[in-house]
């Protein structure tokens, strides 16, 4: 959701007096990352525009492939982002995208808070190709989704997790999140009544968050959405509760200025390359681990800064076979792709 310095810098990027969309060809100014460990990330990147064209691999976010966009399983960066689609007019407030294991053309997305107990299915081009409704499910702040695991180690099935866990006014003891097998088959209205629902609790009590993805062990791992830093909460998914979720480390960000601090928007994993990305409204991030390291080393490990088009509101990211796909908060908000790079 909307930080209260949001709404300036809104006004001091844009000179529309809305989100204005990018013209074809033009140039978006990233912001600076003090994070970077890579030069390429440090340049403005060049947006362009395709009418097609999408990257394959045979990659995915559960480890059932190697995620390159030349089959050759390498991805030391991330190209400039182009815009290949843009959100349907019914996620006027996506706030969280995933990649699906059934087709390399289908991206999961939901709403923020206000809208129902529903995610949709897209192409790559943001066509709607499904509105799935969580009969029973609550949606009081939905705010990133997830693929992983149905269950520890498990790779026959995929399932899809959400997470209703914002809260802006730290008021909430207890958020919520739930696990669903993906569905395979499409039809435009489906309607899914065998979920799992898990009730969570922080250590240190309420806290705001918005970024979260699954491991291979289906735990559930949170990044806080506090100002100029995160702090990185584990939890196995188990349903009932409530499950007291573990703090496990700390990351300080520095990529904030006077007008906005940094706060963690989105993330999502790559279990076959085993990296973690995650963003702020001005920046993007990722974190290489290191084999057989888990959630427990993020902390004390430094993330390389990512190519990011400039978004009004940024609060979705998500691996895709071939690269990365972001978006924004705002209706009609296009979806830009980051191709993978030897």
């Amino acid at each position: 959701m909307r930080p209260p310095r949001l709404a300036l810098l809104m006004l001091l990027t844009t000179a529309c007096g809305a989100p204005c969309k990018p013209a074809q060809g033009s140039t978006v100014v990233a912001a600076p990352a003090p994070l970077a460990t890579a030069a390429a990330a440090t340049t403005a990147p060049e947006l362009r525009a395709e009418a097609s064209g999408h990257a394959s691999s045979s990659g995915s976010g559960d480890g059932s492939g190697d995620g390159s966009g030349d089959g050759s399983g390498a991805c030391g960066h991330y190209a400039d982002p182009i815009r290949r689609g843009e959100l349907p007019a019914v996620l006027d407030e996506a706030s969280g995208l995933t990649s699906s294991r059934w087709s390399d053309d289908r991206i999961w997305a939901h709403n923020d808070s206000g809208d129902s107990a529903r995610l949709f299915a897209l192409d790559r081009s943001g066509k709607l190709l499904a509105t799935v409704v969580l009969e029973g499910a609550k949606s009081k702040d939905w705010e990133d989704i997830a693929r992983g695991p149905c269950a520890s180690g498990e790779a026959a099935r995929s399932c899809l997790y959400v997470a209703d866990m914002g809260d802006n006014k730290e008021k909430r003891d207890e958020v919520r999140f739930y696990r669903f097998a993906e569905p395979e088959k499409l039809s435009a209205e489906m309607t899914v009544t065998a979920f799992e629902t898990m009730e969570l609790r922080y250590p240190v009590g309420p806290l705001n968050a918005e970024a979260m993805w699954v491991d291979e062990q289906a735990r559930v791992v949170i990044l806080s959405k506090e100002e100029n830093r995160t702090r990185i909460f584990v939890a196995p998914f188990a349903a009932g509760g409530p499950v007291t979720a573990t703090l496990v480390g700390e990351r300080k960000l520095e990529g904030g200025n006077l007008f906005m601090a940094e706060l963690v928007t989105a993330a999502d994993y790559d279990a076959s390359r085993r990296r973690v990305a995650f963003r702020t409204y001005r920046n993007a991030y990722e974190w290489r681990l290191p084999a057989g390291a888990g959630a427990e080393a993020l902390g004390a490990l430094t993330p390389e800064a990512l190519p990011l088009a400039l978004e009004p509101q940024g609060e979705a990211i998500a691996y895709l076979p071939g690269g990365l796909v972001t978006t924004s908060e705002t209706a009609g908000s296009p979806l830009f792709y980051y191709d993978c790079r030897p």
